[in-house]
């Protein structure tokens, strides 16, 4: 069996420095995805509509379904601990992490990591129609839309395996 790298995905109230997380997913070694809305946090009041249009997850949604941040923050923690999970935007994501775990009062015990250092860059050596194809299968893999986090974990997973399988296949493994 395979060890599949980690990855990891969060959504957002918006981009400014007073936006929170409310929602994250990642994947384990096994390349399970799990994925939880977060209940906002004391203070976290910051609420952009533009973001809402691209993410489509209501406010509301998540004080009625979301989970506590301490909740959020442990069960990342009893899962990734001692991993390395990537993001493929880890500046972003990073701050999104820092301001989960802040609120939650603990550190995590994993670490975040850029997916663009792991994934082999196919654009090198590869042509363009098999990049293409890479990227329409790990499309049609994805099982929702873009910006949803649960989905956009399963594109960087699928992304990634398909980027080796192609690799492997010509010869540059």
């Amino acid at each position: 069996m395979i060890a599949w790298p980690c990855m990891i995905d969060f959504e957002a109230s918006g981009l400014g420095p007073e936006s929170y997380p409310i929602e994250v997913a990642w994947s384990d070694s096994m390349g399970r995805v799990e994925a939880h809305y977060i209940d906002p946090a004391p203070g976290w009041d910051d609420w952009d509509p533009d973001a809402e249009a691209i993410h489509w997850i209501p406010w509301h949604l998540l004080r009625d379904c979301g989970k506590p941040v301490v909740w959020v923050a442990e069960r990342m923690n009893a899962v990734l601990a001692g991993r390395t999970v990537y993001a493929d935007a880890p500046g972003i994501d990073g701050f999104w992490l820092g301001t989960l775990f802040e609120a939650a009062g603990m550190d995590p015990t994993f670490d975040l990591g850029s997916f663009w250092h792991i994934h082999p860059d196919p654009t090198a050596r590869l042509p363009h129609r098999v990049t293409s194809r890479i990227l329409d299968q790990a499309e049609a893999e994805r099982g929702g839309r873009q910006h949803e986090a649960d989905s956009d974990v399963r594109f960087l997973l699928a992304v990634y395996r398909l980027t080796r399988e192609a690799m492997e296949a010509h010869g540059y493994a």
